[in-house]
């Protein structure tokens, strides 16, 4: 054992209780610095203290608020996904009907962004993250009913009607003043003042005026627009902005084409006892869906329908009748009669979303009899299928009923979205 000298021993002493209160006062020091640290300002807080300020934006800081810079918000993700389609293709992502009630252009925005999220929910799609960019002093009350359009053509229409014009670059979304060279007269459909009613929510028959106000567009001279029977649009006296303004407005509004939903299907009876299983997905491409019908064609024993194909507009309910019907006396009431419908009934009505159609779907399989006891013809419902679902344009959606006996009954219908003449909007025949 070796013994150190008194002189250093001391020095080793006096070396650790440095050391232990460095750590000390370094440990002092980094709990001086979290504490003062500015913290991020809450979302809320924020809100209330800037009318600029939007749910789940960034907020203005105050040097831009100084320096009139525009404000700049966009969508706050806590993970961050990959969305599954590009921001070009905004121009072919359908959104339903948005109403915008008395809020501002950024507000609005907001509430455009929540339909196009919950559209992208729907489908199974991941959104792009987007950033609107607006600036300074945009802030009239807006009252517009956006009809189901695509994101680009809903966000246009929102811009015009709040005196603007968008810029896409990626998925940035610049607001802006329109263009100043307008022409002095326009022309216009002539059904132009019913769907500028239809948007604004006025009663039909409102004139220009009446509608332009309850809209929110705010002029400078308001009665310096007219609109002449013979579908003119016509500026008399107009600053250079209202021409911009209502321009903007009657370009996008006369923008739109309407769509229809072409609907084909089929009905496949699959017996029990056939060790087939049914596709695990709701939805398959064309040539899944080929596939399919092919090789269940070749089983024995399966049935495979083809229904009529239908074409309805969006929300109009369409309907296919595949019936004998059976007609018989009302008991106890001479010369009345009573029907039947025996057979398939199908029921479905479409919507256009994101990049392709929600259904809301129901199938009836009936049969019958005639009942000695009673006398009379007894109807029996075999099959029922009802749902709601989205399938993509072009694409099939899958519906499956298992029957007590293990029987089965698959609907497959198939929506393509198709123009006023019934040409296929997405794609070639």
């Amino acid at each position: 054992m070796t013994l150190l000298p008194a002189a250093g021993r001391s020095l080793s002493a006096i070396m650790r209780k440095w050391r232990i209160l460095m750590a000390i006062g370094l440990l002092a020091l980094l709990a001086i610095w979290i504490a003062a640290r500015p913290s991020e300002p809450d979302p809320a807080e924020v809100s209330g203290a800037s009318t600029r300020m939007m749910p789940g934006g960034e907020p203005q800081s105050v040097e831009e608020a100084a320096g009139g810079l525009p404000t700049k918000f966009s969508s706050r993700h806590s993970v961050i996904t990959r969305p599954t389609h590009s921001p070009a293709r905004l121009r072919e992502f359908y959104l339903p009907a948005v109403e915008i009630d008395g809020l501002p252009l950024a507000a609005a925005l907001e509430k455009l962004r929540g339909a196009y999220e919950d559209a992208c929910l729907q489908a199974g799609e991941v959104p792009v993250p987007l950033v609107f960019v607006v600036p300074p002093g945009v802030d009239g009350v807006l009252h517009v009913k956006l009809p189901p359009a695509t994101f680009t053509a809903s966000l246009r229409l929102l811009a015009a009607v709040a005196g603007m014009k968008v810029v896409r670059e990626d998925a940035e979304f610049r607001f802006e003043p329109p263009s100043t060279m307008a022409l002095p007269s326009q022309v216009v459909p002539p059904d132009f003042l019913s769907r500028l009613a239809a948007l604004s929510g006025s009663p039909q028959g409102t004139d220009l005026a009446g509608s332009l106000k309850a809209l929110g567009l705010e002029l400078d001279d308001p009665g310096s627009v007219s609109f002449l029977a013979h579908g003119h649009i016509v500026f008399t006296g107009s600053t250079p902005a209202d021409r911009a303004r209502v321009s903007e407005l009657i370009f996008n509004l006369c923008q739109g084409r309407p769509l229809q939903h072409k609907l084909e299907s089929k009905l496949v009876q699959i017996p029990a006892g056939l060790e087939w299983t049914v596709p695990d997905k709701s939805a398959m491409s064309d040539d899944d869906l080929q596939n399919l019908v092919h090789v269940l064609s070749q089983i024995k024993g399966v049935e495979v329908m083809t229904l009529q194909s239908v074409t309805a507009r969006g929300g109009e309910e369409a309907t296919i009748e595949v019936v004998r019907e059976i007609i018989e006396p009302v008991p106890g009431t001479p010369n009345e009669f009573e029907e039947h419908k025996v057979g398939v009934v199908y029921r479905a009505t479409p919507h256009v979303l994101a990049f392709g159609h929600t259904l809301d779907m129901d199938l009836s399989v009936t049969g019958g009899d005639f009942d000695p006891t009673s006398m009379r013809f007894v109807v029996e419902e075999e099959v029922r299928i009802e749902g709601r679902g989205y399938a993509a344009d072009g694409s099939s959606r899958l519906q499956v009923q298992t029957h007590p006996d293990g029987s089965r009954t698959l609907l497959v219908v198939s929506p393509v979205l198709v123009d006023a003449t019934g040409r296929p909007v997405n794609r070639a025949e």
